[in-house]
């Protein structure tokens, strides 16, 4: 018995699907940007506006989908920020106080542990009581 699976959901354009080709080998298409944030900072706060962007914005709630036998994948619109449909995994670390981070390679790790198929990541590093970097 052959198992169906229905998906609601749409062709990739052909600039999606091109990126979408060159992504599977290669982080060189990977956009990030990181911010350094100084001063008091709420965590929740912080989130809570992440996800009221996502919700505002379909493409950030967009993943692409490939099931098994499906040669390319369709974006699926997520109808609501959860894991897979493009909720913003703020992922939170302290690592205490150091003299200077290297945020290179906090960006780098950042984009290593994060979800593959999310369109929007978000970490968060507090490198001491007043000073944060946020890289999406």
């Amino acid at each position: 018995m052959v198992s169906q699976i229905q998906i609601e959901g749409y062709r990739l354009s052909p600039q999606q699907l091109h990126l979408w080709l060159l992504q599977q080998n290669s982080t060189a298409y990977r956009s990030q940007c990181t911010v350094q944030l100084e001063g008091e900072l709420n965590v929740d706060a912080l989130r809570e506006a992440l996800q009221r962007v996502v919700q505002r914005h379909d493409i950030l709630r967009t993943s692409f989908l490939r099931p098994p036998g499906i040669r390319f994948p369709v974006q699926v619109i997520g109808r609501e920020s959860r894991p897979g449909s493009g909720e913003v995994g703020l992922t939170f670390e302290e690592r205490g106080s150091a003299p200077e981070m290297d945020v290179e390679r906090l960006a780098d790790e950042a984009a290593a542990g994060s979800e593959p198929d999310a369109v929007l990541r978000a970490s968060l590093y507090s490198i001491a009581a007043d000073k944060h970097v946020l890289i999406l």
